[in-house]
């Protein structure tokens, strides 16, 4: 297995355990409305969703970048890119009085997109050295 395949793995874990550890965490917005007192139940439902959610937007990333032959290409990272940030920007638009899981989801989202910008210059750096040094 390739090296950019295992990132790409670790970085949907990374997304799956964000997602699961922000469903633990009391929603201050609920406990504002409920009372303080009103149990909160593990939002099981909303979580599910949101692990899905994060499996999709990942095979997505995945699918564009394809490791196993990828070679600097700076093409594909920036569809890559631009495919994260659409994702990120229109998830953003969801966020008022959303709940902690879905903070954190948005917070790997900007995690995977500044990874994207650092993969992306990185390839479009080794391609113009590749071609300099072709010359």
């Amino acid at each position: 297995m390739y090296l950019a395949s295992r990132l790409l793995l670790l970085a949907w874990l990374v997304g799956v355990m964000a997602v699961i550890a922000g469903g633990a965490v009391l929603d201050g917005y609920a406990q504002y409305v409920l009372g303080p007192h009103a149990p909160q139940p593990y939002p099981y439902d909303g979580v599910g969703q949101y692990l899905i959610i994060t499996t999709i937007e990942s095979a997505i990333v995945f699918a564009i970048l394809r490791p196993s032959t990828y070679q600097a290409s700076w093409g594909r990272a920036v569809l890559a890119l631009t495919a994260a940030t659409v994702l990120a920007v229109l998830h953003a638009m969801t966020l008022m009085h959303s709940t902690t899981y879905q903070l954190w989801h948005e917070l790997w989202l900007f995690a995977l997109c500044l990874s994207l910008g650092v993969v992306t210059t990185v390839s479009a750096f080794s391609t113009v050295r590749t071609r300099t040094s072709a010359r």
